[in-house]
């Protein structure tokens, strides 16, 4: 986001009567409420965005966020003129966020699909990013090499996921995880021999 631009310019931000017609959107405002409560951290977690991508990455290039949700980051990166679209298993989901695009006049593509199976051709992205997912997904593995895939040689895979010194995420990723990925994936052993960087 450049220095000059400030809250106020954020979707979030704008009049969203267009976009929140029926109690279908009521899930899409309480989130919305959310970021609106600490707009300052909102802003500041685009700009972290945007950094990273900003001389790595031309705002023509396609960037997909895997995990999408209501596409809160998509509109806020398309408005910025940055060309993204996400992946979202949950088809309910990618049509709240093309509402919300279409009504803020914004080119926003939200796909359904599975992050372990991404809808996208090999090497057709310059971009992947995601956000607080890792820790939701049934195989880690293979999500990660879907990210892989999709990229362009020597595209940016840039993941935002779980503070190990929050005792809560570090009690699901000990105890829950293994629970949800039938063992394949969390606890102790796994913390501490999975490798975490991948090039």
């Amino acid at each position: 986001m450049p220095e000059d631009a400030s809250k106020n310019d954020l979707i979030l931000t704008r009049p969203w009567e267009g976009v929140v017609q029926t109690a279908k959107y009521e899930r899409m405002l309480q989130r919305r409420s959310k970021f609106l409560q600490d707009l300052d951290a909102y802003a500041r977690f685009l700009r972290v965005i945007e950094d990273i991508l900003v001389g790595r990455v031309e705002k023509d290039q396609p960037i997909v966020e895997v995990a999408c949700g209501m596409g809160f980051h998509l509109l806020e990166l398309s408005n910025r003129g940055w060309n993204v679209r996400g992946i979202e298993i949950d088809p309910h989901l990618c049509g709240l966020s093309s509402d919300a695009a279409r009504r803020f006049g914004l080119n926003v593509n939200s796909i359904a699909g599975d992050a372990c199976d991404i809808p996208l051709s090999d090497s057709s992205v310059s971009a992947v990013f995601s956000q607080s997912f890792f820790e939701h997904v049934y195989d880690v593995d293979r999500a990660l090499g879907e990210q892989i895939r999709i990229l362009k040689p020597g595209g940016l895979l840039v993941i935002f996921d779980g503070n190990f010194w929050n005792p809560k995420l570090l009690l699901d990723l000990l105890l829950f995880y293994p629970l949800r990925t039938q063992g394949r994936h969390g606890g102790l052993k796994w913390l501490f021999t999975k490798h975490r960087v991948y090039e």
